[in-house]
């Protein structure tokens, strides 16, 4: 039985060594989340065989019998944490994002986007390799159990090869394994029975689905009850509900800017079909979300992924009336964009720790406290005040305008509630331990004598002064005070902040436009966060100018430079700036102090909330480390 009905969802998080072998940091990024009070802990996709099966690399192994000793020791760690252990095994078919040959599938259709990045086209399996990878799931099945997991579960959505098997669109197979969903269904049906029998039946196994593929002529949610359905007459213990594949990243890992609890509707529809517990996962960010999705029946366990990376103790801290004090996940997908799409070990914008458990501690008192001021009350500064209270130094915080810092207009757009829910936290959980002033003149600081100088003054607009009367406001403040700013507007530069301004502003039913030097919108984000954005910037008719620049511009114009060197005008009454240079105006007066002085957070070089988190806690616990 489960303590309770949170479930860690799996999440890959690069910790494996390169052979899929079991690490130090692996171990305890799980013994954190299981110790959180996760009623299940599920170990990311774990490859079943040495052929073609892994997706990634550093992704588990559960290969050979040479893993078995490793996947032994996790197994333990998450007991001695407290919660049952469950491994998800998987095949990565033609979402082998290594893009090396062997690439498998059902049929040679291939993963457009490791196509076009020059992989090879996949092989279609023959029956004989088709067999031969059943056998591999039932062997991983085996060494599971000998490595003492207490669930099994298997991964037949998100586009791996079993859900390239289910999908019309991604097997066209004329044999046994191909044409009707009860032939499509076969691959699936064979390695449910080949693990029961390797494991005499005495794991329960959980079946991960995709409710539906988005687009014409994919997986249909009543197909997916079918689905389910059948597996529930093979003796699967539950379903998981999920949702999208790779070509649909952004339906399993979804932004801030979609809905909340995505899948729990699909949920729903199938746990009324079938007599088995269903899971949900997607975008449950909050206790209210999850006891709201229970009471309604929509499912039967909650899994948590991204909100477990921002706060492992997310479970604990509602089953004992402490939810105020949850870190709120920001659905940032930092832990994507900063961590596993760029092939480094997973990470949170708010949380320093994820990822790095086995070498990062919990913030601990130091033996010679100190007497530190912090100037600046954003993110970066907010965040460095806790740490060093916590610590036990006496920390003064100084904030000329309000706390929260860029927070407060960044977060003005209605789809970003996630962050007035991040503001909200930092400024809370520095209640009553920092003492809290207003602007910092040379004269406060000199009077409280510190030891240490925390910057953390943030970023300032870029206006450089203009010949022209084109009327320029930086894209923070026009978005968070909507000054008057007239009906046609444009916005410089095609970032993922000036599309969810553009967003925001033509929502409020301004005709908005879009210059920028790129050929394509929101490149300094992954495709999970930029597809959607992308989508419902074109349901608004924002007219984007690529390849373009504002050069100049007055009397309701501005000036476009164009790709062929030719200068077009283009309605507008107000330019939307998004250049931002670090505020070092209290540099000068600080220098000259006893104290040692530190910078942090956009006062560097104007950055995201994953590098003022990551400043806050270098500086401070390097604080403690000279203390200790």
């Amino acid at each position: 039985m489960l303590a309770n009905r949170f479930t860690l969802s799996p999440i890959h998080t690069m910790l494996a060594d390169a052979a899929g072998y079991v690490t130090p940091s692996l171990l305890e990024f799980y013994r954190e989340r299981a110790r959180g009070g996760a009623g299940l802990v599920t170990v990311e996709y774990a490859f079943v065989d040495n052929w073609a099966s892994q997706s990634n690399v550093s992704q588990v192994s559960i290969a050979s019998d040479a893993c078995i000793p490793g996947l032994a020791r996790l197994a333990e760690t998450i007991w001695q944490g407290g919660s049952l252990a469950a491994i998800q095994l998987s095949h990565a078919g033609r979402q082998r994002f290594l893009g090396v040959d062997p690439i498998v599938a059902p049929s040679r259709i291939p993963w457009k986007a490791l196509a076009e990045a020059g992989a090879p086209i996949p092989k279609a399996l023959t029956a004989e390799e088709i067999a031969t990878i059943i056998e591999s799931f039932a062997a991983a099945a085996r060494r599971a159990k000998e490595a003492g997991f207490d669930v099994l579960e298997l991964h037949a959505g998100h586009g791996g090869l079993i859900n390239q098997f289910l999908s019309p669109l991604a097997n066209r197979r004329s044999d046994l394994y191909g044409g009707s969903l009860d032939q499509r269904q076969r691959f699936l049906l064979e390695i449910v029975r080949s693990i029961r029998a390797a494991t005499s039946g005495s794991l329960p196994v959980i079946a991960r689905l995709s409710a539906a593929e988005a687009g014409p002529g994919g997986i249909t949610l009543d197909e997916t009850i079918a689905t389910a359905r059948l597996l529930e007459t093979e003796g699967i213990a539950a379903i998981d509900v999920s949702a999208g594949d790779v070509q649909t990243v952004h339906l399993q890992v979804q932004p801030m800017n979609s809905p909340t609890a995505a899948n729990a509707p699909a949920a729903r529809i199938v746990k009324a079909a079938i007599g088995i517990p269903v899971l949900s996962a997607g975008s449950i960010t909050t206790p209210e979300l999850a006891e709201g999705i229970l009471e309604r029946g929509d499912c039967d366990f909650i899994r948590l992924g991204r909100p477990l990376l921002a706060d492992p103790a997310f479970p604990r801290k509602v089953t004992s009336g402490r939810s105020e004090t949850i870190v709120p996940c920001i659905r940032c997908n930092e832990c994507l964009d900063s961590g596993t799409s760029i092939r480094h070990f997973v990470r949170c914008a708010v949380n320093f720790r994820c990822g790095r458990e086995a070498y990062v501690g919990d913030v601990t008192p130091v033996r010679c406290p100190r007497s530190v001021a912090v100037i600046g009350g954003g993110p970066a500064g907010l965040e460095a005040a806790y740490l060093a209270a916590a610590s036990g130094h006496r920390v003064t915080l100084f904030e000329r305008e309000r706390l929260g810092g860029s927070l407060n207009k960044i977060a003005r757009p209605d789809f970003k509630e996630e962050l007035l829910r991040f503001r909200d936290f930092l400024i809370n959980r520095i209640d009553g331990i920092v003492d809290v002033r207003g602007a910092a003149t040379a004269v406060d600081i000199s009077s409280l004598d510190p030891e240490i100088v925390i910057l953390a003054t943030g970023a300032r607009p870029l206006l450089t002064p203009q010949s022209d009367t084109l009327r320029r406001i930086d894209i923070r403040s026009a978005t968070a005070e909507l000054p008057e700013l007239g009906t046609a507007l444009v916005v410089e530069g095609g970032g993922r902040f000036a599309v969810e301004a553009a967003l925001h502003l033509a929502r409020g039913g301004r005709t908005v436009s879009i210059v920028l030097q790129k050929n394509e919108l929101a490149t300094d984000v992954g495709a999970h966060t930029r597809v959607p954005l992308v989508a419902d910037l074109a349901t608004l008719n924002v007219n984007c100018w690529y390849g373009s620049s504002v050069v100049g511009g007055g009397d309701g114009y501005c000036h476009v430079l164009r790709p062929g060197g030719e200068v077009e005008l283009l309605r507008c009454d107000t330019l939307l700036t998004t250049g931002y240079e670090p505020d070092r105006a209290a540099d000068a007066a600080l220098d000259a102090g006893p104290w040692q002085t530190i910078s942090i957070g956009d006062c560097i070089a104007p950055r995201r909330i994953i590098h003022a988190i990551e400043d806050a806690n270098v500086a401070v616990r390097n604080l403690a480390r000279v203390d200790n």
